[in-house]
């Protein structure tokens, strides 16, 4: 099973986008173990989790 950072960093890759952002609940995330797995991802995915931070 996918813990909650992966599946964020799935959806970013496998979609392109979040759908519908502000229905996200971003404040239970661990963002050290999210920019960890991010580094597996393409570069692209990082940017679009870094833009989550203002959300």
């Amino acid at each position: 099973m996918a813990s909650p950072e992966k599946a964020l960093l799935d959806t970013l890759y496998y979609r392109k986008n979040i759908p519908v952002p502000d229905e996200l609940e971003i404040d239970g995330l661990d963002w050290t173990l999210l920019s960890q797995i991010a580094k597996h991802f393409p570069a692209s995915v990082s940017r679009q989790m870094h833009s989550l931070d203002s959300l």
